[in-house]
């Protein structure tokens, strides 16, 4: 007969002729739980009386044990297996599905971070050139790229916070560009709009300069004509101008931001 340990739910064969009147006290020999075993040839009649003497004898004295299960517990049943592996591998599939759409939702409303933390994993570069998928959209046209754009923050005592997104624009054009104007854009949690600066690159602001400016100096310097500080007149294929982009008092529910293009003047060469 087959009998099953009802704390670690081992199953085993067992010898029914170990079994005397209703039933027997066992012992798992895995994890040393007594139970009491029913005799399945008896009568009902029979099994009622021979249980309850046999919890009188334990209670009275644990000792009390008629047999032990042999230490050799019965295999898992092919179906047993199959449905313990199908369960598995429905919760792994379920798990792999909510970690694709959690990553998905990430980059969704959150790009440029998601490509920031791209570029930052050691040879993402060529794994992404490999894959065809390092070259943005102006590269892939011909346009200006951004790299290593980055913010920080400011305390100006006059103004409040300032908030400042630095980068460099690479021209991906085949011929020179000159007045590389761009623009930043901060987004809220849903991805709208929420506040909009433009410069040129070219015009530099260091932050020792946005600490002790003024709002209107501010205002005049990202209004100035381009490459004020810094050339930024016939730039070359692959060449690079940095620009600097500065939010006065940026809202407090920003929670990502984007630098695009505004325009770059074609200066074709002779």
């Amino acid at each position: 007969m087959i009998i099953q340990c009802g704390k670690c739910g081992t199953k085993y064969r067992f010898d029914e002729a170990q079994i005397d009147g209703g039933g027997a006290w066992v012992r798992c020999s895995r994890c040393r739980d007594v139970f009491f075993q029913e005799n399945p040839s008896e009568t009902g009649e029979a099994r009622v009386s021979s249980e309850r003497g046999a919890a009188s004898a334990k209670d009275m004295k644990t000792g009390a044990l008629q047999a032990e299960i042999p230490e050799s517990p019965l295999e898992e049943t092919g179906a047993e297996k199959e449905s313990g592996l199908s369960t598995q591998k429905k919760i792994l599939a379920v798990a792999a599905v909510l970690l694709i759409v959690a990553v998905g939702l990430f980059f969704w409303f959150l790009p440029q971070t998601g490509k920031r933390m791209l570029e930052s994993v050691p040879g993402w570069s060529v794994v992404a050139g490999s894959l065809g998928i390092e070259k943005s959209k102006h590269a892939a046209e011909g346009g200006i790229d951004f790299l290593d754009v980055r913010e920080s923050f400011i305390k100006n005592w006059l103004i409040g916070d300032i908030m400042v997104i630095h980068g460099t624009a690479v021209n991906r054009y085949s011929h020179p560009v000159s007045k590389i104007h761009v623009k930043a854009k901060l987004l809220d949690a849903q991805g709208r709009s929420i506040g909009e600066t433009e410069s040129y690159c070219g015009n530099f602001f260091s932050d020792d300069d946005l600490a002790k400016m003024t709002k209107k100096e501010i205002t005049e310097k990202i209004a100035a004509s381009p490459g004020r500080d810094i050339p930024s007149s016939g730039v070359a294929l692959a060449g690079k101008v940095p620009f600097v982009l500065v939010f006065m008092n940026p809202p407090k529910n920003a929670v990502e931001y984007i630098v695009e293009m505004v325009s770059a003047a074609s200066k074709e060469t002779k």
